[in-house]
Order: structure tokens, then C-alpha cells, then sequence
């Protein structure tokens, strides 16, 4: 008889198939349900099934799509039929070489117990199998029941003093002999070592079963990532299948488009122009870096709805004779023309001088670009921050820059060299500049700080304000300095003693961006809305709702007439303020937008991508509807 060999579960009768996992082809444990197909499978079964299967395939009807983790759920009735099932006890059974099977064992036991309850017998069954604890390599396994009337012959007893390093083992009658004469009887070993020992070694065991448990869980959830894995690698594959699809049939639109204004305009009427090789697509880096800009615009140079706006400088992208002017009527809209690649890491702010774009970010750079020229991508890289620049702002003579580093630079417009480093300026990271015609505004955690413009001398601090103040803002007839914090939007003097003028209190959350127009002010906040105030009596007047993630930036076009906002939810809206609805959403980043600026019929976002977008404004033939 082989002792060590383990006997299957042996039922009393022959369970119905319906009890059986259709994966492994043995009952079920753990059977867990599936709600999209109905079908039942051991939950380790279907984990491991899963995690090698791409396909997502149900095992028992190859139904596609069918498999979701999220819905697996333990099917307990048939876990409770499958429980009352009868089995013998695994201890009645031994291997018989005769018939190459288990045969039933008299000597062993014979109870028929409930399959849910046979794993807690066979842990107490007295006729379990149980090594000799003196030694299983010495005695073998024996019975439980057996195992007294063994020990009282045992040829391998242990001395008593053993745990103080004895090795000697026999009979009773030698050990009593040897008790007499053993050498460590007198050792130094006591008592409660001993107990020590035990104690660590049942500790140790079930330290061993913590890890063998832990062991199993953690495969367990690699199983389950390797599914969520493989879902988002198909739901990205049909992401991108749409968009393929998408502008397969945006250019077939065109395309017919082209051809029937071709067919109606055939008496000296303007046909759809040919267009050079590299007008689809264009890039130029500087040399020894990786600054460049990609266009592409090849929809919009042959779309006939464009043609009232869609001829492109060969020198520049912007509509730069009267940038203060704006000539939007809609309909229209904006299209990516371009992206701006050269920083490292999420850029946090954007500003406009003249004919010139900086950009700054987490990589401690400021970036200059040429807006009449930004194929040739970035013009000159400022490297003079440790740590993440999060504000800049631009005065009559000077360029400001700030962040986590704690420290204010000021740099000369025209040259670019630094004049000033205030080192300290804050306790905390500086989240926002404003310059107005004298002063330089920094803000922090519950602290604005003022600033002489041409040598950063400190003038004034406010302090004891709510929280952290995210932004700074001015209106068209600067007479007061708006500062956002949680619960409050508050109203200075831009010139000494700097007092507070009014306050409007909300219950909206953390302000994080702010745009003040000749009729509004308005708000983005952590709450994910916008929300607008009178700007003449601070009364509430509206909210608007279309972002799904924080409103980090937003600013408003020179006629106060639209806005854009850009949210951490990785899009930019564009609103009608006149009507207070969307009229377009931007979606080209791979991440959260972080600032908003406009230039002439430009408009550019920087994003946590790392990378600048740049849309221009186009405007529509009445009729089509933007694509």
C-alpha cells in the first residue's frame, strides 16, 4: 500500500455533469457565474483562461466580448448543491497495484460524509495518515489511531535532551539507559528555551502559510491585471480604428465636396487648388535638439468651406496685422494646425510678447518660439530654474518667471538676459504671477506678495487668505487685481496700500483659473464647472457644465465675446458667452491642459503631454457643420 498516494474525492453516486467545470473537467470549486453568457466556470479556471486568452472568448459557447472580470460572481447555489453532495472519507480508500485504482480500505474509515464538510473530517479522521514524530523517513506514515500504540516501541525515540543537541534515538529500554549516562543532562538548556524554540518554530510555520496564501492571492491579481491589460489593448485598437475610420470619412467628404464645387464652377469660378508635396506635411528642428513643430493642414487647404479663410502665410501661421483686433463671427472654428514639440515634461504655462510665444514647464525651461515662423521650431531655450517653472508673466520691459523652486526671475524682453533673482520670494511653491503697470504680483499659499517691477523689490504682503491662491487675473480697465482661492474670488488695489476693494464668497470649491471681461468675471474650479458673476455688482449670474475634470485655465477672446477653457480632462471647450452654450470641443492632447493662450486667429494649449498645440481659427461657409 502506497500511504503517501491521495485518493481522489470518491462520491457515494455519480454526480450530474451539470456539476462540472467545462474548463478543467472536475467539480466545481468556487464556481463563479458569468452574467453576460450565463455560464458557470471555477473562478481559478477562468482567471487563468483569461489572462492567456486575448480574444475574451467565453470557454463554453467561444461567444466573443462575453468575459468581463467585473462580472464574476459566485454562483452559490450551485455551490450549495454541489456541498450536500455525499462522498466517502478520502482515508477509507488505499491503492490497490491489482486493479491500477483505489479500492476501499476496512482498516481505514467508512464514513459517508457531506462533500462541504469532508475537508474539515479528514483534518481530525483518525485514520488519517500521520508521520512518525520521531522521523517520517525512520517509521513511515501510520494511522492516526495507531500512532500511541507505535510510539510505545518505537525504535527512534529521541533522548529527552535532544533540543540541547543529543542525537541519540532507540527503544524505550535503551533510552532509559542512555538517560543515565547522556552527556548533555547537564547542559544549560532550560525550560524555557525550549518553549522559546517551539514557539519560533510555530511561528515560522505559520509565517510559512501567510506567504504560501499570499503567494496564491498575488498570482491571483497578476491574472487579473494581465485581463485588464489585454481590455485596454483592445479598447485602444478600436480607439484608433474609429479614428482611422473618422478620417477616411472626413477626406471622402471633401473630397465629394471638391468635386461638386468643381462641376458647378466650371466658367472661370475658382477650382480646388493642387497643392505642393510638403504642404500635407512639414517639420524643421533646430540644430543638435529635438524642437520642431508638425503641420498638418491638408483638409482644410482644399476643403471648399475653407476657402474664405484657409490660405496659410509661407512665413507664418498668424493673422498678425491688428492682433488687438477680432473678427470671429460664426459660424466657425478652430482646426490643430500644428504641434509644438520641445520640452521634456508637462508644460504649465504659456505667454505671448509681440510677435513671440514662451513656454515653460516641469522641466525647469523656458522655451522661446517665433509665432510669424514656428516651423522653425523653438528659437532659444532659458535654462536658469532647479525646479518646476509653474507661472510666467510679461510686463512692458520685462519677462517674470516662478515656481516651486521658491524663486522670482525677471529677464529683459528684448535681450532675454536675466536682470533679477529673488531667491525665498515664497515659503511654498509660487502658483501664480500678474504684472500690472508698476507691479509684479506673486501668489502661494495664503499669501500674495507685491513687487517693483524693474528690481523686484518687495512692496507689500497679504497674508491669512484661504488656502492655496491658483491664479491672478485683470480687467480690461485694470483698476482691480482678482485673486482666486478656495471659497473666494477677492478684489485689489493694484496701487498702494494694496486694499481689499470687495470679495465675492462661494461655496464652489478651490478657484483654479479666473478671466475678467468688461461685462463678466468668470471662474473655473475644482468642481469641474465655470461659474459667472456680474462684474459691476458681483451678482451671481450663471454656471456653465461641460468638462469632466478640473478647469485649470481659461481665458476670453479681446471682444469678450467667446471663451476657452481647458480642463484636466484633457480638453479644450470653446463657448459662446453671448449664449452661454459650447460651440466646439478640441480634443488633440494625451493629457490634461494647463494653459490657454491667443494670439491674432491663433489659439495654443500646453498640456502634462509635454507637448504644444496649435489651432487656428477658420472661418465656416453657412450651412456646414464643423467636422
Amino acid at each position: 500500500m502506497d500511504a503517501g498516494r491521495s485518493p481522489p474525492v470518491r462520491f457515494v453516486r455519480t454526480p450530474s455533469t451539470h456539476f462540472f467545470c467545462t474548463i478543467c473537467e472536475r467539480i466545481f470549486s468556487d464556481p463563479v457565474i458569468n452574467f453576460a453568457c450565463g455560464h458557470s466556470f471555477c473562478r481559478r479556471c477562468l482567471v487563468a483562461r483569461l489572462s492567456d486568452d486575448s480574444t475574451f472568448e467565453c470557454p463554453a459557447d467561444s461567444v466573443a466580448d462575453s468575459v468581463d472580470q467585473r462580472n464574476l460572481v459566485v454562483n452559490r447555489s450551485l455551490q450549495d448543491q454541489i456541498n450536500d453532495l455525499d462522498v466517502y472519507c478520502s482515508f477509507g480508500w488505499k491503492w490497490s497495484e491489482d486493479v491500477n485504482d483505489f479500492v476501499q480500505d476496512q482498516d481505514g474509515c467508512l464514513e459517508v460524509l457531506k462533500f462541504g464538510c469532508h475537508a474539515a473530517h479528514e483534518k481530525t479522521c483518525s485514520s488519517a495518515w500521520v508521520a512518525c514524530p520521531n522521523g517520517k523517513e525512520k517509521c513511515g506514515l501510520l494511522r492516526r489511531k495507531n500512532i500511541e500504540q507505535h510510539l510505545s516501541s518505537c525504535q527512534y525515540r529521541c533522548c529527552p535532551y535532544h533540543s540541547s543537541g543529543c542525537q541519540f534515538s532507540g527503544t524505550a529500554d535503551d533510552l532509559e539507559v542512555h538517560q543515565t549516562l547522556c552527556s548533555f543532562k547537564n547542559s544549560q538548556t532550560t525550560t524555557s528555551d525550549v518553549r522559546l524554540l517551539q514557539e519560533l518554530m510555530t511561528a515560522n510555520r505559520a509565517l510559512e502559510d501567510q506567504l504560501k496564501e499570499t503567494t496564491e492571492r498575488t498570482q491571483t491579481l497578476e491574472a487579473s491585471k494581465a485581463i485588464l491589460e489585454n481590455q485596454v489593448k483592445r479598447c485602444l485598437s478600436k480607439i484608433q480604428e474609429l479614428s482611422d475610420r473618422q478620417t477616411r470619412v472626413e477626406r471622402t467628404l471633401d473630397l465629394l465636396m471638391a468635386g461638386n464645387a468643381s462641376g458647378g464652377h466650371q466658367n472661370g469660378v475658382r477650382h480646388v487648388p493642387s497643392l505642393p508635396n510638403n504642404s500635407v506635411s512639414r517639420a524643421s528642428s533646430t540644430s543638435g535638439t529635438n524642437n520642431r513643430l508638425e503641420l498638418s493642414y491638408s483638409r482644410e487647404a482644399i476643403s471648399p468651406r475653407n476657402w474664405a479663410r484657409s490660405s496659410l502665410p509661407s512665413t507664418g501661421f498668424r493673422d498678425s496685422t491688428h492682433p488687438s483686433e477680432e473678427s470671429w463671427v460664426m459660424p466657425f472654428q478652430f482646426k490643430c494646425i500644428g504641434t509644438l514639440r520641445s520640452h521634456k515634461s508637462a508644460v504649465t504655462c504659456l505667454q505671448t510678447s509681440s510677435n513671440r510665444l514662451f513656454s515653460c514647464g516641469a522641466d525647469c525651461v523656458i522655451k522661446v518660439w517665433d509665432l510669424d515662423n514656428l516651423v522653425q521650431g523653438c528659437k532659444m531655450t532659458i535654462s536658469t530654474h532647479k525646479q518646476r517653472i509653474q507661472s510666467l508673466a510679461i510686463g512692458d520691459k520685462f519677462l517674470y518667471s516662478a515656481g516651486e523652486d521658491l524663486v522670482i526671475k525677471s529677464y529683459h524682453l528684448d535681450s532675454l538676459e536675466e536682470i533679477v533673482s529673488v531667491e525665498g520670494a515664497h515659503e511654498k511653491c509660487i502658483t501664480a504671477l500678474l504684472c500690472t503697470d508698476r507691479y509684479l504680483f506673486s501668489a502661494s499659499y495664503t499669501v500674495i506678495k507685491i513687487w517693483t517691477c524693474r528690481n523686484l523689490s518687495l512692496v507689500h504682503t497679504i497674508s491669512g487668505l484661504h488656502h492655496w491662491v491658483r491664479t491672478l487675473a485683470c480687467g480690461p480697465s485694470k483698476d482691480k487685481v482678482y485673486s482666486g482661492s478656495h471659497g473666494n474670488i477677492d478684489m485689489w488695489s493694484p496701487t498702494p496700500e494694496f486694499n481689499l476693494m470687495q470679495k465675492i464668497t462661494h461655496c464652489h470649491g478651490s478657484v483654479h483659473s479666473l478671466a475678467i471681461t468688461s461685462v463678466y468675471i468668470i471662474m473655473g474650479t475644482y468642481n469641474q464647472n465655470m461659474h459667472i458673476y456680474d462684474v459691476k455688482t458681483n451678482d451671481y449670474l450663471h454656471h456653465l457644465m461641460g468638462h469632466v475634470g478640473i478647469i485649470n485655465c481659461l481665458v476670453t477672446s479681446n471682444s469678450g465675446k467667446f471663451m476657452f477653457t481647458g480642463s484636466s480632462d484633457s480638453t479644450v471647450l470653446v463657448w459662446s458667452l453671448e449664449k452661454m452654450l459650447p460651440i466646439q470641443c478640441l480634443q488633440r492632447h494625451n493629457d490634461g491642459i494647463n494653459t490657454l493662450v491667443i494670439s491674432g486667429d491663433l489659439l495654443l494649449t500646453g498640456s502634462e503631454d509635454a507637448e504644444i498645440k496649435v489651432f487656428k481659427h477658420f472661418r465656416m461657409q453657412m450651412g456646414f457643420v464643423p467636422s
